[in-house]
């Protein structure tokens, strides 16, 4: 096992978030300047810089609600399952736990 490269992929993933957002501006600005603008003063002189802005934004909050509301928790889900499968170390104390506290259980039987 290679010991920082799931922190870094970690970190990683973090930071391409915002970078992701930054492109995702610059590319919207590009398009609407460079294909949209040109054909909506032909086809639909209502479509506005502001009105794009806007319609971009509804697909972003439909894209968190959807995310949050179903996505989320499968992603848990699955993150708790691949935890629980692949040796996390707090499956191990709580197994070591169950075990110490059925040895308890037992003594605690035994006196009756």
């Amino acid at each position: 096992m290679i010991p920082y490269i799931g922190p870094a992929k970690s970190l990683l993933g973090s930071v391409m978030f915002y970078i992701s957002i930054i492109q995702f501006v610059l590319i919207a600005v590009v398009f609407y300047h460079t294909t949209l603008s040109p054909w909506a003063a032909q086809h639909a002189p209502w479509l506005t810089l502001w009105v794009f802005v806007g319609v971009l934004s509804a697909i972003f909050l439909i894209a968190l609600v959807v995310e949050f509301k179903f996505m989320m928790a499968s992603v848990i889900s699955f993150g708790n399952v691949q935890g629980y499968t692949h040796g996390n170390p707090f499956v191990r104390d709580l197994q070591k736990a169950l075990s110490e506290l059925k040895d308890i259980k037992d003594k605690l039987e035994a006196k009756k």
